[in-house]
């Protein structure tokens, strides 16, 4: 059994319980993006029995568990596979984030990954944007699961003030329109969380992006 426990910075608090012996990683990182990432809170994983297990930050903890696919026989991707991978999220343990690979076919860096994302710490909610280059920096970077290579449209959010805005299917995160291109263009994938994205099929959902 495990717990986490979210305080938030208005007091508020969350609880959240499991009946694994230890919580997969994979629902591990999506009540990271749901409940922790966007806000200024403290998350605490807590293993049980507790005489066993020391509690630790939430983070900490998919550090942990990622570390332990590497050690499960998970190979990192190779520069052949990042040459080939622009535009496609990657989980990076020295960076402890998600990011999109960057990679260039023409110019000065013609290919040599990169790899962009946002970093969150755990106690605050105010992201720091990141640029690394992969090969100096001797990073490792790792595929992520194939449900987020399927794309999907975005979804429409309500506020608490009735105002509506298209979101990311995943993590419901609203940059995920590219702000360097002419016009409105999404992303391949949110660079939040990773998820593939496409433009909606649905004539009403079009419109409803375009408004955006």
């Amino acid at each position: 059994m495990w717990k986490i426990f979210i305080e938030y910075y208005d007091k508020s608090k969350l609880t959240l319980t499991g009946k694994h012996k230890d919580i997969p990683v994979e629902l591990a990182s999506k009540y990271y993006i749901e409940y922790v990432k966007s806000s200024v809170c403290n998350a605490i994983y807590q293993q049980y029995p507790k005489k066993d297990h020391e509690p630790m930050p939430l983070a900490t903890k998919i550090m942990e568990l990622q570390k332990g696919k590497v050690a499960t026989g998970e190979e990192p991707l190779t520069l052949r596979e990042l040459q080939q991978m622009a535009g496609r999220p990657v989980w990076c343990p020295e960076a402890e984030s998600y990011g999109i690979i960057k990679c260039d076919d023409i110019g000065h860096w013609a290919g040599q990954p990169f790899l962009r994302g946002s970093w969150y710490g755990e106690k605050h909610g105010c992201g720091a944007d990141f640029e690394y280059d992969i090969q100096k920096r001797k990073l490792k970077c790792y595929s992520v699961g194939e449900e987020k290579e399927i794309a999907k449209p975005l979804k429409q959010k309500t506020d608490a003030f009735g105002d509506t805005t298209m979101v990311c299917p995943n993590c419901e995160s609203a940059a995920v329109i590219n702000p360097y291109r002419k016009g409105r263009e999404l992303y391949p994938h949110c660079p939040w969380c990773g998820q593939k994205l496409k433009e909606a099929e649905d004539e009403t959902e079009k419109e409803n992006q375009q408004a955006e």
